[in-house]
């Protein structure tokens, strides 16, 4: 299944706009996988897009033609942690326009 990329401003922006809602938010780690406070990611998410440049390196990929809508953060970067995030799409709501919010291109 094809994961596109997406940054965590446009996510935001879906969350804030009730297009999309938080139900569940999962870091994996060396130690485990942790379950982690949805308010706690969206207060998170909001400072990392305030703090500018890193929110772009940050890899964001989503699977938008699923409910819910599973978010991968940071899986490509290699890094000690990686968080899945899954994302219930509002009633009529449409794959496309799921797609059309969060579809990142650089061209």
């Amino acid at each position: 299944n094809m994961k596109r990329n997406t940054t965590p401003e446009k996510v935001l922006n879906a969350i804030n706009n009730k297009k999309l809602s938080v139900i569940s938010v999962k870091a994996f780690k060396d130690s485990g996988d942790d379950a982690y406070a949805s308010d706690q990611f969206v207060e998170e998410l909001e400072f990392l897009c305030e703090s500018g440049y890193f929110a772009e390196m940050i890899d964001f990929k989503f699977d938008a033609v699923t409910n819910p809508i599973t978010l991968d953060i940071g899986r490509l970067n290699y890094s000690d942690v990686y968080m899945v995030i899954k994302l219930d799409v509002a009633d009529g709501v449409t794959p496309q326009e799921i797609k059309d919010m969060l579809l990142y291109t650089d061209y």
